[in-house]
């Protein structure tokens, strides 16, 4: 009984002391987290339910770049990061460098998924998603700033500036609902060609 009771306070002690150290982490999960999702629900306002698919299909193509540089890399800046913690010099050096090659091999990637996805669509689909080829090809263009932006979440991490990394989701959001209430804004009740109205556009880009 005692033993268990000074486990239990030994516990209750480092749950004490490490909450206020995960109030800011938590904040970043959220918001990460809501932004993830709200993507395809802030949508639902400006496109028809017959489009959502060739939008999903759209997001997917274009976000490649992001799914395969922001995961990986993830853990290896933060931890590369938390190695240059406190030395300010180093800290900048590091952030330059690490803002320079993402800008530079993201574009790449970027631009290049919108250059090679009117082939690809022949080739590989048949044309089937030929309404998504102006969502794709903006969308990867536009993704260059949200793919680099991304990117700092890994070194923010080990250098623990998790204030800076809410504020960044936190604009995150306030892009996904402006864009969406100027979509909505903008939105001509006429029918228009699934992906390729105007408002869309606008909407997803400032996502």
């Amino acid at each position: 009984g005692d033993w268990s009771s000074d486990v239990c306070s030994s516990d209750l002690g480092i749950l004490r002391q490490t909450a206020p150290m995960m109030a800011w982490p938590l904040v970043v999960a959220i918001l990460v987290s809501l932004n993830t999702q709200a993507n395809l629900y802030a949508v639902n306002l400006v496109l028809p339910v017959a489009a959502l698919g060739v939008f999903y299909f759209a997001v997917q193509v274009a976000g490649q770049p992001s799914m395969f540089l922001v995961s990986p890399l993830t853990n290896v800046l933060a931890t590369q990061f938390a190695l240059a913690r406190g030395d300010v010099r180093l800290e900048r050096q590091s952030i330059v460098r690490t803002c320079e090659g993402a800008i530079l091999f993201t574009s790449i990637a970027c631009f290049g998924i919108a250059a090679a996805f009117p082939s690809l669509n022949r080739a590989v689909w048949g044309g089937k998603w030929t309404a998504a080829s102006f969502s794709v090809c903006a969308m990867a263009s536009a993704g260059c700033w949200s793919t680099v932006t991304a990117m700092l979440g890994g070194p923010l991490a080990g250098l623990r500036r998790f204030r800076l990394m809410a504020l960044f989701e936190a604009l995150k959001a306030v892009g996904i609902l402006g864009g969406s209430l100027l979509g909505v804004l903008l939105r001509s009740e006429e029918h228009t060609s699934e992906l390729q109205s105007p408002c869309n556009l606008v909407c997803r880009l400032l996502l």
